[in-house]
């Protein structure tokens, strides 16, 4: 088992005790399998439905759901945004 450490933005400052949170995951994984994990921990629909809108990204890209979780550098959850 790994742990991963997730930079929080927006809405998800709430859920953390600071601008990171620690994130377990079982071997290699997906960020599929990192937002599951994510979400068991919030273990809060409203912070699930608003996982599901959110992308994660690493130091250079936003990542999909079938990418492999990164083992070094930074990740981040970003919460959905409007603006103009």
């Amino acid at each position: 088992m790994r742990s991963v450490e997730v930079q929080l933005f927006g809405a998800f400052r709430q859920y953390g005790q600071g601008a990171t949170v620690q994130v377990a995951l079982d071997g290699p994984a997906t960020v599929a399998d990192l937002r599951a994990a994510f979400a068991r921990q919030l273990n809060s629909e409203q912070a699930t439905a608003l996982l599901k809108a959110s992308a994660f990204a690493d130091d250079e890209r936003v990542l999909a759901d079938t990418d492999p979780v990164p083992t070094v550098g930074a990740l981040a959850v970003l919460p959905p945004v409007c603006g103009g």
